[in-house]
C-alpha cells in the first residue's frame, strides 16, 4: 500500500492516482530514483504518488501568481509537504505536460493549520501562471 493511501483513502482517488501515475510512468517521467535530496526520505511508491492526488481538495482558489487548494489536514502532513517537494525538485529538471508541480518555475508551499491543509502552487511569469492553474484544474478535477 502507498504511504500517500494514508492520506486520502477511496477508490474514486485511488483510481486517479493510478491513472495519473500511469500518464507519468507513460511519458518515462518517474521519480522513483531520483536522487534529489529532497526525494531521499521518501521511498519509491511515495515518490511515484501524485501529492495533489493525495488530500480530498475542498477549495481551488486563482490567486495572483498561480492557485492555492485548501483541504483537511492530512494524517501525516510531513509527509505531504515532504511529496511536494520531491516532485517540485523532479519537475525543475524533468518536466511533465500534466503536472502543475513541472511547469518551469514553479514553486510551491503549504501551510497546515487547525482548518486544515494550505498549497499554494506559483509560477513567476504570466504564462508560467496560467499553465499553473489550468493543470492544477485538470488534475484536481480527477478527484471529485
Amino acid at each position: 500500500m502507498f504511504a500517500a493511501d494514508r492520506l486520502y483513502v477511496g477508490e474514486a482517488s485511488e483510481r486517479a492516482r493510478r491513472e495519473h501515475t500511469n500518464e507519468h510512468s507513460a511519458q518515462g517521467l518517474t521519480v522513483d530514483g531520483y536522487p534529489h535530496p529532497a526525494c531521499a526520505p521518501l521511498s519509491a511508491a511515495e515518490r511515484r504518488a501524485c501529492p495533489l492526488l493525495a488530500v480530498p481538495w475542498r477549495s481551488l482558489t486563482l490567486v495572483p501568481g498561480g492557485v492555492e487548494l485548501t483541504g483537511p489536514s492530512p494524517q501525516d502532513s510531513g509527509q505531504l509537504h515532504r511529496m511536494v517537494a520531491c516532485h517540485v525538485a523532479f519537475g525543475r529538471e524533468h518536466a511533465s505536460r500534466q503536472c502543475p508541480l513541472h511547469v518551469p518555475g514553479a514553486q510551491a508551499a503549504m501551510r497546515v493549520g487547525p482548518a486544515g491543509v494550505s498549497l499554494s502552487i506559483l509560477a513567476r511569469d504570466v504564462a508560467g501562471v496560467a499553465e499553473v492553474q489550468r493543470r492544477v484544474k485538470q488534475v484536481v478535477k480527477l478527484q471529485r
